[in-house]
């Protein structure tokens, strides 16, 4: 028990790679596959996020999963590029497969987002409801987003919006986070088996 809760592999870094090294023998047998765990058994909270990326697809809502990688939660060693796979317990103790995903390289202390996939019960519409050339260097657009939440619980949903150019949301705005300088994040509340929208008009110079 001591062995297995105990780090198998220490890490080093080696010019711009990190080096695992198995700090104790393992035996294979003749033909025989194993696997070994990076870390030790830990208890890493998690947060999952319903993304609406319409550029991606506009009618379906991202599922994620987001934690970050620190020494406080079991982890806190850089994460080799790979496969992760996900499993939740079912009401019967059964451990199912809900999803997996592909990483890059992460240090440690970096926050990581694993998509799991879509979700079911949730829809999202965007469409666009005017558009005018202000003058020969300027556009306006009109966008409607609407969220259908078919769920027996309220979520929050994050639409993401992508801008080109020269930009600003003009009139009444929703709430929104700028990202950077071509994307914005729209948080919004969906309730239990119900339906949120918003509208923003953008001018483009």
């Amino acid at each position: 028990m001591a062995m297995a809760a105990a780090p198998q592999f220490e890490e080093k870094e080696f010019f711009e790679y990190h080096l695992y090294t198995l700090q104790r023998p393992a035996t294979l047998k003749d033909r025989q596959t194993k696997q070994l765990s990076l870390f030790p058994a830990a208890q890493v909270p998690v947060q999952k996020l319903y993304i609406y990326d319409p550029m991606q697809d506009d009618k379906k809502i991202q599922v994620k999963l987001q934690f970050r990688n620190d020494k406080e939660h079991g982890l806190g060693m850089a994460l080799p590029k790979g496969k992760i796979r996900v499993y939740k317990r079912d009401r019967d103790g059964a451990q199912e497969f809900i999803g997996e995903d592909l990483i890059n390289h992460t240090p440690k202390d970096e926050v990581l987002r694993v998509l799991l996939g879509n979700a079911f019960d949730i829809v999202g519409e965007r469409i666009v409801k005017d558009v005018r050339d202000i003058s020969d260097k300027a556009r306006q657009e009109t966008v409607f987003i609407q969220i259908r939440n078919h769920k027996e619980e309220a979520i929050e949903v994050t639409v993401l919006e992508r801008f080109y150019g020269d930009w600003q949301l003009t009139g009444k705005a929703p709430h929104f986070i700028k990202k950077d300088a071509y994307t914005a994040e729209f948080p919004l509340q969906v309730p239990a088996r119900g339906e949120a929208s918003f509208t923003y008009t953008v001018l483009y110079k």
